[in-house]
């Protein structure tokens, strides 16, 4: 059997790589879709309405910091108890909305990843997210 060098190691590891999921590009690929507006309303407000708030609250500010803590608790237990691709890729883009609106809003980073991670993770999501959803991301990264 042939020894592996580091060209051969670092190509093999690239073409495994190749088939692993890719959360946040999926979730990009499903907010250019047609209807993404009318399914981030319903995604965000399945898991606003368990706590007692909606959609329109996250994007529009009302709702509290600690409603947006309870959203993201909630979405985070999602990804972990659903083995379906679609429903955990809900739980991210709820994840993704709340921090992005606890940030705005309340000027709080509701995570453990640094301000600049989530500020690339951001602007990344709002180059494909439908209005008024795209100014919620721009405006929480600052770059608004």
């Amino acid at each position: 059997m042939a020894e592996l060098n580091d060209d051969k190691t670092i190509h093999l590891i690239r073409i495994a790589a190749a088939d692993l999921p890719k959360p946040d590009s999926d979730l990009r690929s499903r907010l250019r879709a047609a209807d993404a507006a009318a399914w981030i309303d319903t995604e965000v407000g399945r898991v606003a309405a368990a706590v007692g708030s909606s959609a329109a609250a996250v994007v529009e500010g009302t709702a509290s910091l600690e409603m947006l803590r309870r959203m993201k608790s909630r979405a985070v237990a999602m990804a972990r108890e659903n083995l379906h691709a679609r429903d955990r890729m809900s739980a991210l883009l709820v994840h993704r909305l709340v921090v992005a609106s606890a940030l705005l809003h309340h000027g709080v980073l509701i995570s453990e990843s640094t301000r600049e991670v989530w500020d690339d993770r951001l602007l990344d999501l709002a180059l494909d997210a439908p209005e008024p959803w795209q100014s919620l991301l721009r405006r929480a990264a600052d770059v608004e």
